[in-house]
């Protein structure tokens, strides 16, 4: 049986006919072999393409639609509400100045494609509402400002930010102060010379352009102690390059400055002093002392103080131990004497509201003051601000402020209180770059896994 197989076996290759391979087999090879690298690396560039672009879609879709930022010409005001800002948002550093501005607050910031979180100051337009974060040149963000709470400041107008500038030897020792124009991005610097710094006292502005500044020399530094020595305060005026000395201030530290219509006031140890704006320096173009009112109130500590816009009311904030308080203590202000110190008493009176108040802000007119506080049993969780009748301790909601304690809390732009608020658009959204990365990445990964699926398949 084995052998009659073997032999049909072979009889039938004997009788079957002769063929050749077919031609251009190792052609058809070579050709099938580069139309799946070809294809191969279509798929893979495709799904790269598609990840970039697909995932920042996604996430917009996830937030909805951005909203559309007011015009460029819209009028100047302030937001009816404010926002956290997102820590990617651009700052002026990338995408220049940001224009007048309504508010700066603080807000967390990130830098770097892995970077790190820091501390930054976001302004926010008082046309657009755009959010952008301010990089002031040589800014101390640490160390020495720190102890006494020393914040950027916004000038009435929102035209321009005032801040401590670093010493040349130590980046957290203060070495001077410095403005920032918010529209030509512009900084006039005015350094302090000493070996070791000085201290951030007080730094406010008195008008739209003028800035009142004190400070105190450090004279010894040690690994846990200090020594410092405070200075008369100055006025400044940013475009003339000089300062002017505050006269009849003396030493003593300031703990409130209020912009009035004429001039500002001054508060210090329990004492009000009125001034103008040319009468209260020594400027050569005249001497004059400036006016003064001493007042005498029930709660003896260092009450948070504001004059009107008129200069005839005081407002006081009086501090507690829960550092919230209920009600305002409110005085009515007498034309002062032409001599320091002999002007007449100012005897606040307890005018309950009902809010748990934290700050003083400003003034919308002279019968109204801006607080920011919050209604009793809320103070935790959300501040706003609110306007204040001082003559009725009526009260009605301003601007709604995000919750969070980031430094610096929101501060105005003055002159804008007088206006309605204006609704102004969120800050958008900005994509996190490692989002599209790790996308276009998933989809290269997918993109070979289906290559080679392709490949045994065929």
């Amino acid at each position: 049986m084995t052998t009659y197989l073997r032999d049909e076996l072979a009889r039938l290759a004997e009788e079957a006919p002769p063929s050749a391979p077919p031609g251009g087999l190792w052609e058809r090879g070579v050709r099938r072999r580069r139309r799946r690298r070809v294809l191969a690396a279509g798929v893979a560039t495709a799904a790269i393409v598609l990840g970039a672009a697909v995932a920042p879609a996604g996430l917009d879709v996830l937030r909805g639609q951005r909203p559309v930022p007011a015009a460029p010409g819209a009028p100047a005001a302030l937001p009816e509400r404010l926002y956290v800002a997102d820590p990617r948002t651009p700052g002026t550093a990338e995408e220049g100045p940001l224009g007048r501005l309504a508010v700066i607050l603080g807000a967390e910031r990130h830098r770097g494609f892995w970077g790190r979180y820091e501390n930054g100051t976001v302004g926010v337009s008082a046309t657009t509402g755009e959010y952008r974060f301010l990089d002031l040149p040589d800014r101390v963000v640490e160390g020495d400002v720190w102890l006494n709470g020393a914040e950027p400041v916004l000038s009435p107008d929102g035209r321009h930010v005032a801040y401590w500038l670093r010493h040349p030897d130590e980046p957290t020792w203060v070495g001077g102060y410095a403005v920032y124009d918010t529209v030509s991005g512009e900084v006039v610097r005015r350094e302090v010379p000493g070996e070791r710094g000085v201290l951030s006292q007080e730094l406010a502005w008195t008008g739209p352009d003028a800035l009142v500044v004190q400070y105190a020399v450090v004279t010894m530094r040690g690994s846990d102690s200090m020594a410092s020595s405070t200075q008369a305060p100055v006025m400044w005026w940013p475009d003339r390059h000089r300062t002017y000395p505050l006269e009849s201030a003396g030493d003593r530290e300031i703990s409130a400055i209020s912009p009035t219509r004429s001039g500002f006031g001054v508060f210090r140890d329990g004492r009000l002093s009125l001034a103008t704006h040319r009468g209260s320096l020594s400027d050569p173009d005249g001497r004059s002392l400036p006016g003064a009112v001493r007042f005498v109130r029930a709660e003896v500590g260092q009450d948070r103080a504001t004059l009107s816009p008129d200069a005839r009311t005081v407002v006081l904030l009086p501090q507690s131990a829960a550092l919230v308080s209920r009600r305002l203590l409110v005085g009515a202000v007498e034309p002062a004497g032409d001599q320091i110190g002999r002007g007449p008493d100012v005897r606040p009176q307890p005018l309950p509201v009902g809010l748990e108040m934290v700050a003083l802000l400003g003034w919308k007119d002279a019968d109204h003051v801006v607080v920011r506080g919050a209604r009793p049993g809320t103070a935790g969780t959300r501040a706003s601000t609110y306007s204040v009748d001082v003559r009725t301790g009526e009260h009605e909601p301003v601007i709604d402020e995000p919750p969070g304690n980031w430094a610096p809390r929101a501060d105005y732009a003055d002159l804008l209180w007088t206006r309605p608020p204006l609704p102004r658009p969120a800050p958008e959204d900005v994509v996190d770059p490692r989002v599209p990365a790790g996308g276009a990445a998933a989809a290269l990964v997918l993109a070979v896994v289906a290559v080679r699926r392709w490949r045994r398949a065929h």
